[in-house]
């Protein structure tokens, strides 16, 4: 499992590249031994293509962890994200997203965004911008 993550992580990284996409990926692994043991993984990646005045963007990440042998966390997380330009300042942008986290309580989360993105201050090092928006959300529960 863990040899598939990084090998599927590396894969989207490198592979985006040539159709003007900007990755960034983190993916972590923790082995503990001792007293007790525990294992946790987690991965997450983000994928963004500027067009004109659009921008698309595709995320994921999944996160587990194992101790003493059971699991006691589980979370995956997938969603697509569309911001339209209106101004150098001001963009429009809709959104979907689903989640699973069973320990939580909900076998799937459905959540559907619209808002506004305003920047405040934009340069090389600093970035500070605001967002007002409306979301749906709907799960389904154990």
């Amino acid at each position: 499992m863990k040899l598939l993550l990084v090998t599927a992580t590396m894969l989207m990284s490198t592979q985006v590249f040539a159709g003007g996409w900007k990755s960034d990926t983190e993916a972590g692994l923790v082995l503990q031994e001792g007293n007790s043991e525990a294992q946790n993984t987690y991965i997450k990646t983000t994928l963004a293509k500027a067009s004109g005045k659009n921008t698309y963007t595709v995320e994921g990440s999944y996160l587990n962890n194992i101790t003493a042998g059971l699991r006691s966390a589980e979370y995956s997380r997938f969603g697509l994200r569309y911001d339209r330009a209106i101004s150098t300042k001001l963009s429009a942008y809709s959104g979907l997203l689903w989640e699973k986290d069973n320990f939580a309580g909900f076998r799937n989360r459905y959540s559907a965004d619209l808002g506004a993105k305003y920047i405040f201050v934009q340069g090389d090092v600093t970035n500070f911008f605001g967002e007002l928006g409306y979301r749906f959300r709907t799960e389904e529960e154990y």
